[in-house]
């Protein structure tokens, strides 16, 4: 403590229950990345959609469209407009006065809102698959909820763990359930429908809530419907829920944030949830923005802009899905088989865990998450050939 003049006292401690927290690992890394001035680079972590010359993708459909300048406040649950767009173009299968939704500044605050709201429901924990995305137990802890998680992907065999259904039936009545809602991060290994069949059976004896996370829709499967599979039945199970959907991948908006919060199955309640959600809003951040929301909108409303959106998120799928090929084809080639099943996994992310990360990055240029998931979007043509030679010296 020290003493000024004039008897004013300034106290050093001020700051002593603070303790450092690490930074998140995805965006120290592509800080590192930035850094680096090898001009061969090659970033496998961060999960950014990026185009043959390495740059974000740009979807065709959303440029060139003319957005009208309105600087004024959106209502604070969001664009009317754009929610009745987003609830009847993929939430089509549902009923309107049983569903509720808000628009959010992207899918971390989705995830964020829905969890504040279980928290007000007296609801303490939620369990997570083992593993999950890694911003996933900040943000519900940092909401009030003890994170849990059950193990979902089987290391050894690069599927799901035979036991994941058998220890859902094991946690107490009455729990929530966290699942992606395809494409899973990091493993890229989703329920199959007999799978979904079974979780549903317990999650009715057990009475569960179910919070899906949907930050990949559009990119895993041959149709938007597929992707949407494990939501159309969960809804129609009849079991509350809440989905968290992001529009960062599929629309290309990571910088603009856009997301949507919506409880589904609450049909009673629908008044006192959307009260609830919107005085955390307001207290949180009071609105949304406008801009990002005007785009997905014009997108989701225009038959023609909403086909072409649809033909370049079927690109993308089969791009990635050719890249698995190639990578799993170009590892055989190095006498690699223990990563084959990356080709029947989806989505962005595979997971690589049996790798040297530091080395690859150090004597590489190759940057990987030291859990070992990759980007496969980031995987090129003309840098395939270096990541598997790289890869192919650096498994542990």
């Amino acid at each position: 403590m020290l003493i000024l003049a004039n008897n004013i006292t300034l106290n050093f401690m001020i700051f002593a229950n603070l303790s450092y927290i690490e930074k998140d690992p995805i965006f120290a890394l592509k800080s590192e990345f930035e850094r680096d001035s090898n001009p061969n680079k090659i970033d496998l972590g961060i999960g950014v959609i990026t185009d043959n010359a390495r740059k974000t993708y740009s979807f065709k459909s959303l440029q060139n469209i003319i957005i009208a300048k309105n600087d004024n406040y959106l209502p604070i649950e969001g664009d009317l407009v754009f929610k009745k767009n987003f609830e009847d173009f993929f939430l089509k299968f549902a009923e309107k006065e049983n569903i509720t939704s808000v628009q959010t500044v992207g899918g971390t605050h989705a995830n964020f809102l829905a969890g504040k709201l279980f928290q007000k429901m007296g609801i303490k924990k939620i369990y997570f698959p083992n593993p999950t995305w890694s911003n996933h137990t900040g943000i519900f802890e940092e909401a009030g909820l003890e994170v849990a998680t059950l193990d979902y992907y089987d290391f050894e065999s690069k599927k799901l763990n035979k036991n994941f259904l058998k220890s859902i039936e094991n946690i107490e009545d009455n729990s929530l359930l966290s699942l992606d809602a395809c494409g899973h991060n990091p493993t890229g290994v989703d329920l199959n429908s007999s799978e979904i069949n079974k979780l549903l059976e317990i999650a009715k004896k057990k009475n569960l809530i179910f919070f899906i996370d949907a930050a990949y829709v559009g990119l895993v499967n041959e149709t938007i419907e597929q992707d949407l599979e494990l939501v159309k039945r969960i809804y129609e199970s009849g079991i509350i829920f809440a989905l968290a959907f992001s529009f960062s991948k599929n629309m290309s908006l990571y910088g603009q944030r856009l997301g949507v919060l919506t409880l589904l199955n609450i049909k009673n309640d629908k008044d006192k949830i959307d009260s609830n959600l919107e005085k955390i809003i307001r207290v949180t951040i009071s609105n949304t923005s406008r801009y990002a929301s005007d785009l997905a909108t014009l997108v989701l409303s225009d038959k023609i802009l909403l086909e072409k959106w649809q033909q370049e998120l079927k690109i993308i799928r089969n791009k990635l899905v050719e890249m698995r090929q190639q990578l799993v084809y170009k590892l055989n080639l190095h006498n690699i088989t223990s990563f084959n099943e990356i080709a029947n996994q989806k989505g962005l992310f595979s997971l690589l865990p049996q790798l040297n990360t530091e080395n690859l990055k150090k004597n590489h240029a190759i940057y990987i998450p030291k859990n070992g998931r990759i980007n496969i979007s980031s995987i090129k043509t003309d840098n395939l050939d270096k990541i598997v030679e790289a890869l192919s010296k650096n498994i542990l």
